[in-house]
């Protein structure tokens, strides 16, 4: 029973108004805090300038795999195939074949070496970079590279050739330092799987089928399904 003294009544309100204060004040602060933690769910932790992007792994739509791509900050997803598919249709010289189990990057050789040399051309060095840049966010980092020749010239010398060009090609990768993890390998093939014809159908010289077999060819294992 609450005293009739006017002091312990007053004592009594004053308590009742704390109570009341305190529970508005925990309830407003609770609400803060779980406003923040929601924030700190949905948005990055560290501001990003709005053409910066980040590498993930998503599911996408329509596909039996997990493939990897890059998740840019508006939510847009490209994935591999399609981000490797756009940087080589912007290039003269380099070819994406899609096969069953792989990716094959074909690169002609006339863009990546002068004659009778194994050393990259600084013009294609840029497109390499950008090609490692392409490859860096796959997740089955293994990657194959062939050299391969025309017909011109002794089996011995083109393997020598086709050699050292697959080894340029493979250095080169590995020095962008963008590559970390992945494992490589390189063969010569010299002029033993040829694409084209070196030769006319009247036995004449084939200047555009020796081209064609010349060429570095990288191939890319697809992730399971």
């Amino acid at each position: 029973m609450v005293s009739s003294k006017p002091g312990h009544d007053y004592i009594f309100r004053k308590g009742a108004i704390a109570a009341v204060l305190y529970g508005v004040a925990i309830s407003f602060f609770c609400s803060l805090s779980v406003e923040a933690f929601a924030q700190d769910l949905s948005e990055p932790s560290v501001a990003l300038p709005p053409h910066a992007e980040r590498r993930s792994i998503d599911w996408l739509p329509g596909s039996r795999e997990w493939t990897s791509g890059v998740r840019s900050l508006d939510g847009g997803v490209k994935n591999f195939r399609d981000s490797l598919a756009d940087f080589i249709a912007s290039l003269k010289g380099w070819e994406l074949i899609e096969e069953e189990f792989e990716y094959l990057v074909r690169m002609e050789s006339d863009i990546l070496f002068d004659f009778d040399s194994a050393e990259i051309r600084s013009e294609a060095k840029q497109p390499l970079t950008r090609f490692a840049e392409v490859l860096a966010p796959y997740e089955l980092k293994v990657l194959s590279i062939s050299g391969h020749t025309d017909s011109k010239g002794s089996d011995a010398y083109n393997d020598t050739l086709s050699m050292k060009r697959a080894d340029s090609v493979k250095d080169f990768l590995v020095n962008t330092k963008l590559l970390s993890g992945w494992s490589f390998s390189a063969v010569g093939r010299g002029e033993r799987e040829p694409i084209a014809s070196n030769q006319s159908k009247n036995g004449q010289d084939d200047p555009a089928g020796r081209q064609k077999n010349r060429r570095v060819e990288l191939r890319i294992k697809k992730l399971p399904k």
